[in-house]
């Protein structure tokens, strides 16, 4: 009984935040602060300042493990289900919503009237990687040798096309970073000290025989098998959990995972891609639920409870792999950040994934808006509103769905 209570507690409380907390991860970090240390005291200053810390070093949006984390240290697993059911349905139930109204949209009027009012939505995504892009390039690429990652990282991937391109670059960034050495001051600062979760040893070293199992069938096996027989499922379920493992440095790095796994694959249009990750943005929650409009565009065809069931699939799987990771990352932190190549590794991942969304930015930017006046137009507007007048994503988002609309249709 007392754990239902607090499984219901938890969740009441994510749940109500997950409905207005918009502005992306920063903001989301800020309402947890506010609710959880302020005013629910539900932990420590010391103790929330830890887990920013440690999800930072974390793959998946870092408010989504934030959030998982305070759940884990109120209620265990539960409590951490708990938080990040909370925290992700809002946003995932209005994506899933917003992608079924399109593509019923699309069949009643054509993909080009669809498509005017996606170039609005898409636009606004524009600024906002262009902004997530200058941060990331102050935080992640303000020396030499982070620049040199950043180069080869948007070079190799810009030159060359071959098999998990996206999966070696991380991977050599990761050694890069080892090579060069790039453990700072600001890091060492940083690392967290976390008391344990008071969960056995035997479970947690079968959480971690489970997440190595699905690791290599997602990662390897799966991706192997798509390249002889392409599998719709099995496409789609290994690109999400690759998608999810990957996206080190932000919500937005996951965009260029996704498009390649699932626009590159023609298994979703590019301009129900652009403008759903542009709806995205002015919705509350955390960016991934971006997955389950993709896995629900994707199953529409078969009819409304497939793509239904396609579209929190999605979710689940893209989530999965950072959260497994996080229960693991929150027991055995101490440990394992005590060996110096760990923060080297990470640092150049970080300033390879920069360079993975830089072309990703100007693919979208080159492809979509740069060869006519409308689409040029539309960046100038949405630009002003995000940038200059610094209106909410959410409200741009709403402005720029009927300009696009308007202007394309004349």
């Amino acid at each position: 009984m007392q754990k239902d209570f607090l499984f219901s507690k938890i969740f009441f409380e994510f749940f109500i935040l997950g409905l207005y907390s918009f502005g992306g991860p920063t903001a989301h970090i800020g309402f947890f602060q506010e609710n959880f240390v302020k005013r629910k005291k539900w932990l420590s200053e010391k103790k929330f300042m830890d887990l920013v810390s440690l999800s930072q070093f974390l793959p998946g949006p870092s408010s989504s493990q934030v959030g998982f984390l305070i759940g884990l240290q109120k209620g265990s697993y539960l409590g951490g289900l708990a938080a990040w059911l909370g925290f992700t349905i809002p946003s995932a139930f209005l994506m899933i919503l917003s992608a079924l109204i399109l593509v019923s949209f699309t069949s009643m009027n054509g993909m080009n009237e669809t498509e005017k009012v996606l170039n609005g939505f898409a636009s606004v995504a524009i600024p906002i990687i262009a902004l997530a892009l200058i941060n990331m390039g102050k935080n992640f690429c303000y020396e030499i040798k982070r620049l040199s990652i950043f180069f080869i990282s948007f070079l190799t991937l810009l030159i060359w096309e071959f098999p998990f391109e996206q999966l070696i670059v991380i991977t050599t960034g990761f050694a890069l970073g080892i090579f060069f050495n790039l453990r700072d001051k600001i890091s060492r600062d940083t690392q967290p000290h976390i008391e344990k979760i008071i969960i056995s040893k035997k479970n947690l070293n079968f959480l971690l025989l489970i997440f190595i199992s699905v690791s290599i069938i997602f990662l390897i096996l799966f991706p192997i098998i798509n390249l002889y027989n392409k599998i719709l499922y099995l496409q789609i379920f290994s690109g999400l959990y690759k998608s999810g493992s990957l996206v080190f440095g932000g919500a937005h790095v996951v965009l260029p995972y996704l498009e390649k796994e699932f626009v590159f694959n023609n298994l979703i249009s590019k301009e129900l891609f652009n403008g759903g990750y542009g709806l995205a943005q002015a919705l509350p929650g955390p960016l991934f639920t971006f997955a389950s409009y993709i896995g629900t565009v994707i199953g529409a065809s078969n009819g409304i409870y497939h793509a239904l069931f396609l579209g929190i699939a999605s979710l689940i799987f893209i989530f999965f792999p950072g959260l497994i990771i996080a229960t693991l990352a929150i027991n055995y932190w101490d440990r394992f950040m005590k060996f110096n190549w760990v923060y080297n590794g990470i640092n150049g991942v970080n300033a390879s994934v920069v360079g993975l969304l830089c072309l990703t930015f100007f693919d979208i930017l080159l492809s979509n808006y740069l060869g006519n006046i409308n689409g040029i137009l539309l960046i100038i507007i949405s630009t002003l509103l995000i940038a200059f007048l610094k209106f909410p994503s959410w409200l741009s988002v709403l402005i720029m769905g009927p300009i696009g609309y308007f202007m394309y249709s004349f």
